[in-house]
């Protein structure tokens, strides 16, 4: 019995996720915070939005820059850890 509510439940989540997507009952788009607030105080005070230095949000480079951070990251962990080579005892029996 109990059973058979939370298969209900959960068919009723699913129904109602694909018949009501958010984007038809909210019509007005969000502005995020860059554009309503910082944007704002920064025309209040002279200042424009300027283009970035280096572009990350076309293409993938956004991407490898994450990539190459976990990777990296990983590798400060993993060195820190006994299991690294060098931190290992050694295995010769000689």
């Amino acid at each position: 019995m109990k059973s058979k509510k939370i298969i209900f439940l959960g068919l009723t989540l699913v129904v109602l996720n694909y018949c009501l997507p958010l984007s038809a009952v909210c019509k007005n788009k969000w502005t995020g915070v860059d554009e309503s607030v910082v944007e704002k105080y920064a025309k209040e005070h002279g200042r424009e939005k300027q283009k970035s230095l280096i572009d990350t949000d076309q293409g993938d480079l956004l991407l490898y820059v994450f990539l190459l951070a976990v990777v990296l990251g990983g590798f400060i962990w993993w060195s820190s850890t006994p299991m690294a080579p060098w931190r290992r005892p050694s295995m010769c029996l000689a």
